[in-house]
């Protein structure tokens, strides 16, 4: 690798579940698995002809080059989390220049030529909340779409607030027990997403 190429940080994430839901629904989140500094490079991906803006338009794909003991055990399932956007991993690759490298390969996650749609997720562990005590807090996130977003919700454990604003659940629960909440994003185009069921537990 270049002198002073390795300047880039990166997290990679993997997909892990905690719990179900009470539809026997798996609850996934993304956790990070690796992180290093690497180098990047961007090349041209496979043109593809766009219908609707009548032109030809090309997927970016991405390379994360990196020492292969800082990312060890990466694998196509995981995601590249770079300056605040995510890639999907499509190949690991050998690097032929230096044998202790790897490359990552990456198309940007949720790109799209007029825009994403509109999606609510998580990403971060359900805590788990107990009677009297102030619930650690979870927050709703959303992309895509036309911003500002606006969070509703249903069957929230009791004593706890979705702030339809922030998407940020707070409050002091009063009593124990698993809650299946449903949650319903909307954007300022007025399209709504409903996300997966979150189990909130209350001991």
């Amino acid at each position: 690798m270049r002198s002073g190429a390795k300047k880039h940080y990166i997290e990679v994430e993997r997909q892990v579940q905690m719990g179900v839901t009470e539809l026997n629904e798996p609850v996934k989140v993304w956790e990070v698995f690796a992180e290093c500094f690497c180098e990047v490079t961007t090349l041209r991906g496979k043109e593809q002809f766009d219908q609707s803006a009548k032109r030809r338009i090309s997927e970016d794909v991405y390379r994360f080059r990196a020492g292969f003991e800082d990312l060890e055990g990466v694998d196509e399932t995981m995601r590249v989390d770079h300056a605040g956007q995510k890639y999907d991993i499509k190949a690991i690759l050998p690097d032929a220049q230096d044998h202790g490298e790897i490359i990552v390969e990456c198309t940007l996650r949720d790109g799209s030529f007029e825009g994403a749609a509109l999606m609510g997720y998580i990403d971060q562990v359900i805590p788990a909340g107990h009677v009297g005590d102030a619930f650690p807090g979870l927050v709703i996130k959303a992309k895509g779409g036309v911003p500002p977003y606006s969070f509703g919700s249903a069957a929230l454990p009791s004593g706890l607030f979705l702030d339809g604003d922030t998407g940020a659940i707070t409050g002091t629960p009063l009593a124990a027990g698993t809650s299946a909440t449903h949650i319903i994003v909307s954007d300022s185009a007025g399209a709504d997403h409903a996300m997966p069921t979150l189990a909130i537990t209350i001991t």
